[in-house]
Formats: C-alpha cells, structure tokens, sequence
C-alpha cells in the first residue's frame, strides 16, 4: 500500500521574543520584551529599541531562525520594522514587516502590520505573498489587561498550490495579582487546527531582572526563561520542550535608545 499527502507548513513558525515562549509562548506580549510581529498593538508601550534574535528550532543547527526588530515612537503613534529569516539554503522563508499602533480614547490601542512573505526553494524558483495582521488591547482593570490578535486576515496564499498560510485568532489576559508576581491566560485558534490553551507567569524579584515560565497545549509544551537588563542593553533566554523532539534553545538582545 502506498499513501501520499500534502504537508502545508510554510510561515507556520510565528517569530516570539524569548521571553513570550518562556512564558507559555503567548502571542501577546510579555514585557519590557515588546513584539510586534506578533501584537502590533504592543508598540504603543515600546520605547525607541533594536531587538535581535537567535534560535535554532528544536536544536537542528542548519534550520537557523533569526529576527530584527526596530520600534520607533513619534507624534503620530508608534511604528516598526523588522526582517525575519528562517530556513536553510535549500529552503528558506524571509520576512520584511511595516507595523503601526494608535490609541484611542486614551486606553485602546490598536495595531495592524502589514508583511512581504518570500519563499525560495532551491531548483523550484521562489513566490511572494501579502499578510495583514492586527491586535487590540484594552486594560479592563489597572490590574487586568485583554488583548485580541488576529493574523494573516487577507487569507494569503503563496505557491502554485496556493497553500493557505496559517490563519491565527487569539485573546488573551495579562494580569499582576500581587507585587512582582504576573500571570497570563491565552485561548489561540489556527482555523485549520485544534486549539491551544497556554498558561504562563512571571516574576520580577528586582526591577532589572525577571523570571519566566509556562505551559501550552497543542502539543503539550513546557518553557522558562529569563530577561536581564543591564543599563540600555538587555539579555533574553528561554527554552522549551516538545513532547517529540529535542528542546529549542532562544536567545534576544535588546537596545534602547531611550
């Protein structure tokens, strides 16, 4: 017998800055690790800051994953840029991404960003496609934060095939009960798959160092990490388990040019 399917996975991986993994590897933001890739909405609390960040998925060294964030604050709202690179010579997967932020009413920010997909394979030429995303945040409480991330909404194609890229709902909670102890609760929906529940916390002994760790569903995934901040330079780290394959290790550095 002989069986033959199609497996669609190109920009399934949603670049996150470590911390976000550490944390449960939530969509929403973790701070001071702003993303907008992720929540464009999160510009809105981004100072003037360069992020870099490393990562090989699941320990396969050729299958090297690096991002460049850029946020900038102005008069007119907050806006960002960042290049994405995933993949190896054989394939690869770029990424350039234009983001903005508002608020509105004083406490709803709202965020949209607007990315060029490229995919090269080696031998089979290379295809281009247009993603719009965009995410909300509503502070319910000054203890209680609701956020809302919709991604990839255009319903983009890339390929002869016109494969799907993935189409991504989330909401989520971010929370501070008590002190420098944080939470977070995150419901995401890929509407082609099942959904993930992911749980997370955070705490932050002294001003410039924080702990992180985090559980999500889907498949079943532990994380932790760190975020150290040394004057305008900060040091992320995080790794994560898979129930199959070997842990990813992630590492970012941040400057601020406050």
């Amino acid at each position: 017998l002989c069986s033959i399917s199609i497996a669609s996975a190109a920009f399934l991986r949603i670049p996150l800055t470590p911390l976000q993994t550490a944390a449960g590897s939530m969509l929403q933001s973790v701070q001071p690790a702003h993303n907008f890739i992720s929540d464009p909405a999160s510009l809105m609390n981004a100072d003037r800051i360069v992020t870099v960040t490393v990562l090989s998925p699941f320990g396969i060294a050729s299958l090297q994953e690096r991002s460049l964030q850029f946020a900038y604050p102005s008069s007119l709202g907050r806006f960002g840029l960042s290049v994405h690179l995933f993949g190896l010579s054989l394939y690869r997967e770029s990424t350039v991404t234009g983001a903005g932020a508002v608020r509105f009413g004083g406490k709803l920010d709202v965020g949209i960003r607007l990315s060029v997909h490229q995919l090269v394979i080696r031998n089979y030429g290379s295809q281009k496609s247009f993603a719009l995303s965009g995410s909300l945040a509503y502070p319910v409480t000054e203890e209680l934060r609701w956020s809302l991330i919709g991604m990839n909404l255009n319903a983009p194609r890339i390929g002869e095939s016109s494969e799907l890229l993935p189409q991504i709902v989330s909401t989520g909670f971010h929370f501070k009960p008590v002190g420098p102890l944080e939470g977070l609760l995150e419901l995401e929906k890929d509407l082609a798959y099942a959904s993930r529940q992911k749980f997370g916390v955070i705490w932050t002994p002294v001003p410039r160092l924080s702990f992180a760790a985090g559980f999500a569903t889907q498949p079943a995934q532990s994380s932790a990490g760190f975020s150290i901040r040394l004057s305008r330079l900060s040091v992320d780290y995080a790794i994560a388990s898979h129930p199959h394959l070997p842990e990813t290790h992630s590492l970012a550095l941040r400057l601020s040019f406050r």
